[in-house]
């Protein structure tokens, strides 16, 4: 916004706390989409639906919005793709809706990657949000110990794992029970707990998960891998029988 008076072009802005051209108001979750309506010039153009949650997501479709109007793109169009846009691979993808048990795979790794997917989740209602995070990288570990703190305070459980390597060699003091020692110092009431190896967490989870609870497999490394793995268990004992509604 600084550089604006000096662009000699054609600006076309878009934003949602701020005032733009094109604004995405009444923010809501409803029947299994986030939705908002776009304003251009106090003009309600329409609702657009998502599958994804986020502000951040609601950020860029608005951008997309603004851009495909720019294109000539009809409204109704634009709201129907964007309606059916599942997300991108790793990026809050459903891998799985078991008796109303939603289990997702996010690829965050960074603090505020983190920060943005959980409180995207903590948008979908009275869920009770499950992670399980692998920190990846030593370094990453050690440089950003304090931010990962505060990254996690919309999860209600939260698993942590090793750390994932990538490669790196281990740094001395720095392992994967480091950032659930933090967090739960800074957050005392919240339920932690450190599953060193991921081939044990489909396990655990197992007993643990309930219906209408939201799970989320988190990190760059091989994480995912026990989502997928607690599907398979799930589907073929069904949700542990003391949980079942």
């Amino acid at each position: 916004r600084a550089v604006i008076p000096s662009i000699d072009k054609k600006i076309i802005t878009y934003g949602i706390d701020v005032k733009s051209d094109y604004m995405a108001v009444n923010r809501k979750y409803e029947n299994g989409y986030f939705c908002f309506d776009v304003i251009h010039e106090n003009d309600n153009l329409g609702t657009i639906k998502l599958q994804i949650p986020g502000v951040h997501n609601t950020r860029d479709a608005l951008g997309a919005v603004a851009t495909a109007l720019y294109c000539e793109i009809p409204f109704d169009k634009i709201a129907a793709a964007l309606s059916n846009f599942c997300g991108v691979k790793r990026r809050f993808e459903t891998k799985a809706k078991i008796d109303d048990l939603w289990i997702i795979d996010d690829y965050a790794h960074h603090p505020t990657e983190i920060k943005a997917t959980l409180k995207g989740a903590r948008e979908t209602g009275s869920r009770r949000i499950i992670c399980a995070f692998q920190p990846h990288r030593y370094s990453r570990t050690k440089l950003l110990k304090d931010e990962f703190a505060d990254a996690f305070v919309d999860a209600d459980v939260i698993f942590f794992t090793d750390i994932y390597s990538a490669g790196e060699k281990p740094i001395e003091g720095i392992d994967g029970k480091l950032i659930p020692e933090i967090v739960k110092a800074k957050f005392p009431d919240k339920e932690v707990y450190y599953v060193e190896n991921v081939n044990d967490l489909p396990e655990k989870l197992y007993d643990f998960l309930r219906s209408h609870d939201m799970f989320i497999t988190m990190g760059a490394g091989n994480i995912y891998t026990a989502g997928e793995k607690l599907i398979e268990l799930i589907k073929e004992k069904g949700i542990a029988s003391d949980y079942k509604k």
